[in-house]
Protein backbone atom coordinates (compact mmCIF):
# COMPACT_ATOMS: atom_id res chain seq x y z
CA UNK A 1 0.00 0.00 0.00
CA UNK A 2 2.76 2.32 0.75
CA UNK A 3 4.40 2.05 -2.22
CA UNK A 4 1.21 2.86 -4.52
CA UNK A 5 0.77 5.85 -2.09
CA UNK A 6 4.29 6.93 -2.79
CA UNK A 7 4.11 6.21 -6.56
CA UNK A 8 0.85 8.50 -6.91
CA UNK A 9 2.33 11.64 -4.98
CA UNK A 10 5.36 11.22 -7.27
CA UNK A 11 2.74 11.26 -10.35
CA UNK A 12 1.18 14.11 -8.70
CA UNK A 13 3.73 15.96 -7.94
CA UNK A 14 5.88 15.91 -11.14
CA UNK A 15 2.51 16.38 -13.39
CA UNK A 16 2.01 19.90 -11.48
CA UNK A 17 4.59 21.71 -13.45
CA UNK A 18 3.59 24.82 -15.03
CA UNK A 19 5.01 24.68 -18.86
CA UNK A 20 4.37 28.29 -20.33
CA UNK A 21 4.68 29.01 -23.96
CA UNK A 22 7.74 30.61 -25.33
CA UNK A 23 6.79 34.47 -25.74
CA UNK A 24 4.56 34.10 -22.37
CA UNK A 25 7.32 32.84 -20.33
CA UNK A 26 9.54 35.19 -21.64
CA UNK A 27 7.50 38.06 -20.53
CA UNK A 28 6.63 36.15 -17.01
CA UNK A 29 10.72 35.76 -16.48
CA UNK A 30 11.05 39.70 -16.69
CA UNK A 31 7.50 40.42 -14.62
CA UNK A 32 8.33 38.09 -11.87
CA UNK A 33 12.30 37.96 -11.98
CA UNK A 34 12.45 34.27 -11.67
CA UNK A 35 14.88 32.54 -13.77
CA UNK A 36 13.36 30.09 -16.62
CA UNK A 37 14.07 27.31 -18.07
CA UNK A 38 13.58 26.56 -21.98
CA UNK A 39 12.83 23.31 -23.13
CA UNK A 40 12.89 22.81 -27.04
CA UNK A 41 12.19 19.47 -28.58
CA UNK A 42 10.16 16.81 -30.80
CA UNK A 43 7.70 14.70 -30.02
CA UNK A 44 9.49 12.24 -32.63
CA UNK A 45 12.50 12.10 -31.34
CA UNK A 46 13.35 9.21 -28.74
CA UNK A 47 16.07 11.43 -26.61
CA UNK A 48 13.31 14.25 -26.59
CA UNK A 49 10.62 11.99 -25.00
CA UNK A 50 13.32 10.27 -22.49
CA UNK A 51 14.18 14.02 -21.25
CA UNK A 52 9.93 14.85 -21.05
CA UNK A 53 9.62 12.01 -18.99
CA UNK A 54 12.19 13.17 -16.52
CA UNK A 55 9.92 16.33 -16.03
CA UNK A 56 7.36 14.09 -16.01
CA UNK A 57 8.32 11.71 -13.69
CA UNK A 58 10.46 13.23 -11.41
CA UNK A 59 9.13 14.82 -8.03
CA UNK A 60 12.49 16.74 -7.55
CA UNK A 61 12.54 18.34 -10.72
CA UNK A 62 8.71 19.13 -10.06
CA UNK A 63 9.60 20.69 -6.86
CA UNK A 64 12.86 22.33 -8.42
CA UNK A 65 10.48 24.16 -11.36
CA UNK A 66 8.64 26.00 -8.64
CA UNK A 67 10.99 28.24 -8.52
CA UNK A 68 11.54 28.82 -12.02
CA UNK A 69 9.43 29.65 -14.85
CA UNK A 70 9.07 26.78 -17.28
CA UNK A 71 8.65 27.27 -20.72
CA UNK A 72 8.76 23.80 -23.45
CA UNK A 73 8.73 25.23 -26.89
CA UNK A 74 7.43 22.00 -29.08
CA UNK A 75 8.22 21.16 -32.91
CA UNK A 76 5.25 22.39 -34.92
CA UNK A 77 3.87 24.94 -32.61
CA UNK A 78 4.21 28.77 -33.19
CA UNK A 79 6.66 29.46 -30.51
CA UNK A 80 9.42 26.86 -31.71
CA UNK A 81 10.81 28.59 -34.52
CA UNK A 82 10.40 31.72 -32.74
CA UNK A 83 12.30 30.06 -29.71
CA UNK A 84 15.04 28.11 -31.51
CA UNK A 85 15.68 31.19 -33.84
CA UNK A 86 16.15 33.50 -30.92
CA UNK A 87 18.11 31.05 -29.27
CA UNK A 88 20.23 30.40 -32.19
CA UNK A 89 20.95 33.91 -32.74
CA UNK A 90 21.50 34.87 -28.54
CA UNK A 91 24.57 31.96 -29.45
CA UNK A 92 25.99 32.99 -32.26
CA UNK A 93 28.96 34.49 -30.72
CA UNK A 94 30.64 31.70 -31.43
CA UNK A 95 28.69 28.90 -28.97
CA UNK A 96 26.65 27.47 -31.48
CA UNK A 97 26.93 23.71 -31.35
CA UNK A 98 24.27 22.70 -33.57
CA UNK A 99 20.48 22.97 -34.28
CA UNK A 100 20.22 19.33 -32.52
CA UNK A 101 16.93 18.28 -30.15
CA UNK A 102 16.33 18.12 -27.32
CA UNK A 103 18.01 21.01 -26.17
CA UNK A 104 17.40 22.69 -22.68
CA UNK A 105 18.64 26.49 -21.83
CA UNK A 106 18.09 28.55 -18.85
CA UNK A 107 17.76 32.01 -18.71
CA UNK A 108 18.30 34.44 -16.17
CA UNK A 109 15.91 36.82 -14.44
CA UNK A 110 16.47 39.52 -16.87
CA UNK A 111 15.81 37.46 -19.75
CA UNK A 112 19.31 36.48 -21.15
CA UNK A 113 19.97 32.62 -21.74
CA UNK A 114 23.06 31.26 -19.68
CA UNK A 115 24.91 29.74 -22.06
CA UNK A 116 27.61 29.08 -19.24
CA UNK A 117 24.87 26.37 -17.50
CA UNK A 118 25.90 23.19 -19.67
CA UNK A 119 25.08 19.95 -19.77
CA UNK A 120 27.91 18.18 -19.79
CA UNK A 121 31.76 19.38 -20.74
CA UNK A 122 32.24 22.76 -22.52
CA UNK A 123 34.04 20.87 -24.79
CA UNK A 124 30.85 17.87 -25.66
CA UNK A 125 28.86 18.13 -28.93
CA UNK A 126 25.49 18.75 -27.29
CA UNK A 127 26.37 20.91 -24.85
CA UNK A 128 22.72 21.40 -23.74
CA UNK A 129 21.11 17.98 -24.01
CA UNK A 130 20.50 16.71 -20.20
CA UNK A 131 19.97 13.00 -20.19
CA UNK A 132 19.73 11.68 -16.62
CA UNK A 133 17.93 13.63 -13.69
CA UNK A 134 20.71 14.00 -11.37
CA UNK A 135 22.42 16.17 -14.28
CA UNK A 136 18.81 17.96 -15.10
CA UNK A 137 18.72 18.65 -11.07
CA UNK A 138 22.61 19.69 -10.39
CA UNK A 139 22.00 22.58 -12.83
CA UNK A 140 18.56 23.24 -11.31
CA UNK A 141 20.09 23.82 -8.13
CA UNK A 142 23.35 25.82 -9.60
CA UNK A 143 20.84 28.02 -11.20
CA UNK A 144 18.40 28.23 -7.84
CA UNK A 145 20.85 29.50 -6.02
CA UNK A 146 22.75 31.96 -8.36
CA UNK A 147 19.37 34.09 -8.15
CA UNK A 148 18.59 33.13 -4.62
Amino acid sequence: KGVIVLCVLAVLCASEIQWRDYAGGMEEILETKKPGVVLIYRPTCPACRMLNGIFEKSPSVAALAKDFVMIRSVDGSESFQGAFEEVLFLLYNDCIDGAYVPRLFFISPQGTPLMDVMAVDSHSRFKYYYFSEEQLIKKMQLVKAKYE
